[in-house]
């Protein structure tokens, strides 16, 4: 019975993990990688994300034992921090910096036209409804130039 519930679960495993979208994996990826530099120099930190994993930085601070008010101020937009996150992971004295790094991982676009009765179409009636575009973040913060948080999500 353990042998067959074993099997159930590499079954189940494999087909969650098949069932992951290229971009899931991908940020599993960054978190993965990234996660595993836990304590590394900020400088090994950086070359990883501009050089290897091409993103760019979209916005940074820094300041010396913040506290939850300075964290919140400082938050970027949609990507920053809660009070409660503040007082958990600033608590510890030292000179902190956070950066939020973005890459456009893809996007969709959805057109009209009219076609024809040859069945092509007519350039003059193409018209854009909507284009999606796809991002992801990478949010790192340093303690006294040691990484000791990584997020990685997708929007």
């Amino acid at each position: 019975m353990n042998l067959k519930s074993a099997a159930l679960l590499g079954v189940i495993c494999m087909i969650i993990g098949c069932g992951l979208s290229e971009e899931a994996r991908q940020v599993k990826l960054y978190q993965n990688r990234l996660g595993a530099m836990l304590g590394r120099e900020d400088r090994d930190i950086r070359k990883q994300i501009k050089e290897e994993f091409r993103f760019e930085l979209l916005d940074r601070w820094k300041a010396e034992n913040p506290g939850p008010e300075t964290v919140v101020k400082n938050n970027y937009r949609v990507h920053g921090f809660s009070r409660e996150e503040a007082r958990e992971e600033f608590g510890i004295p030292g000179i902190y910096e956070v950066e939020i790094y973005s890459k456009k991982q893809a996007a969709e676009t959805a057109r009209i036209e009219q076609i024809n009765q040859m069945g092509q179409t007519i350039p003059d009636t193409r018209h854009t409804l909507m284009t999606n575009e796809f991002y992801t973040y990478i949010r790192v913060v340093f303690r006294d130039a040691a990484l000791i948080r990584v997020d990685v999500w997708r929007r």
